[in-house]
């Protein structure tokens, strides 16, 4: 699966909570939206940021245990360029989360 499918579903894994971990893989030019699931106990936090620095409910989105949320990122010629990648963090370590990029056919 990739960038031209219509969409591409992975699994992200906080290890340490307060210690972020970046996506492996970053939303291409052609993903419009961001779905995120976390079937967890723990709340997760996303942010777009540089490091690895702990995101908490003051500098994050929270996706809820139990809970999901819905990112439109929209064209990638309308985004901005800040340099930031995403990242996660949880509330309790080991948590896992369901992330789906929802692609268009041009970026």
């Amino acid at each position: 699966m990739g960038q031209y499918d219509p969409s591409h579903a992975f699994e992200v894994t906080v290890a340490t909570a307060g210690t972020a971990v970046e996506f492996g893989l970053q939303p291409w030019d052609t993903t419009h939206t961001i779905a995120f699931y976390n079937a967890s106990g723990n709340t997760v936090w996303v942010a777009w940021q540089t490091t690895n620095a702990a995101i908490t409910q003051a500098n994050g989105t929270p996706v809820p245990a139990g809970g999901a949320f819905t990112l439109p990122l929209g064209r990638a010629s309308e985004r901005t360029s800040s340099g930031s990648t995403l990242w996660a963090d949880a509330s309790g370590n080991g948590t896992a989360f369901s992330v789906t990029y929802i692609q268009g056919a041009k970026a």
